[in-house]
């Protein structure tokens, strides 16, 4: 009797330890996953931490990639498929994705491709200031910032694209006088609204696609350079550069200047800008 008495109380005590741990898990659930955010491009990212310096966001593109030849692996897909927001400019990344792949509620098309001009429009502070409350919205909606925040921040970001503002401004009579031919024209929409003269582009734009040089354009744009000994060859680290490398062989007094249309993931747009607006200052001021 006192085996079957103890059996009973081990019972009774097991059940007890039981009840009292579904109490527990009951009373501390799982955490809930955290949001997160995703990007195509990594200048869509530096806008994001530099509208709230506490957000992050997966950069599809890897470091140094060609966005116009870049196709997501099972990685990128499954990381954008996953995001509570997918942040994208579709002028730029539009072969990205097939239709369907990611869910269009989940999706906020900054600069749509239906849209004319909106190619690389992350270089323009005009188009950057107008997208600033849209995207916003966005957040603040999906729960990532609130409106008290968004509130706080939006001195010093109007603040911000001013200070760009001028710094284009100051390098602009000089930018103009000289004018500029370039290998990808993705700086090209801004130097013309700003009154740039731009004299040859070796790259053309089919339907978000860029595609390499003819002898034709590369003929086209020699004796544009002959016209124009002053013009500024504008490279991009991204993109192939022998075309403007045979130009200034043939006319050695002309000036190489690589301006970066990406940036890097964690690089926030004012510094983006501003780094940039420094490689034409300096092109412009230390002339060969």
């Amino acid at each position: 009797m006192k085996t079957v008495s103890f059996f009973r109380q081990a019972i009774v005590a097991i059940s007890l330890l039981l009840c009292v741990t579904c109490v527990t898990a009951a009373a501390d659930p799982a955490p809930e996953a955290q949001k997160t955010i995703a990007v195509t491009l990594p200048p869509l990212a530096g806008i994001l931490h530099w509208m709230q310096p506490s957000l992050t966001a997966h950069c599809l593109l890897p470091e140094g990639a060609e966005p116009h030849h870049f196709h997501p692996g099972a990685r990128q897909l499954e990381r954008a498929a996953q995001a509570d927001i997918l942040l994208r400019s579709s002028a730029d990344d539009g072969n990205w994705f097939d239709a369907g792949l990611i869910s269009e509620a989940r999706i906020m098309d900054v600069w749509p491709a239906s849209e004319k001009g909106a190619g690389h429009a992350w270089l323009d502070f005009t188009a950057v200031d107008a997208a600033l409350p849209h995207i916003a919205r966005r957040l603040i909606k999906a729960g990532f910032i609130d409106t008290a925040q968004w509130s706080a921040r939006q001195a010093t970001l109007k603040g911000d694209v001013n200070s760009i503002q001028q710094q284009w401004q100051t390098i602009l009579p000089a930018l103009k006088k000289r004018g500029v031919l370039m290998q990808h024209p993705s700086w090209q929409p801004l130097f013309e609204r700003l009154g740039v003269p731009v004299y040859a582009v070796l790259e053309r734009r089919t339907a978000g696609h860029h595609h390499g040089f003819t002898a034709h354009r590369l003929e086209h744009a020699l004796q544009a350079v002959i016209q124009h000994p002053d013009a500024l060859l504008i490279a991009d680290p991204r993109h192939d550069d022998k075309g403007l490398k045979w130009l200034q062989q043939q006319h050695p007094q002309s000036q190489l200047v690589y301006l970066s249309s990406m940036g890097s993931c964690h690089q926030r747009w004012p510094a983006f800008q501003a780094e940039n607006i420094a490689k034409l200052q300096s092109a412009l001021t230390n002339r060969q």
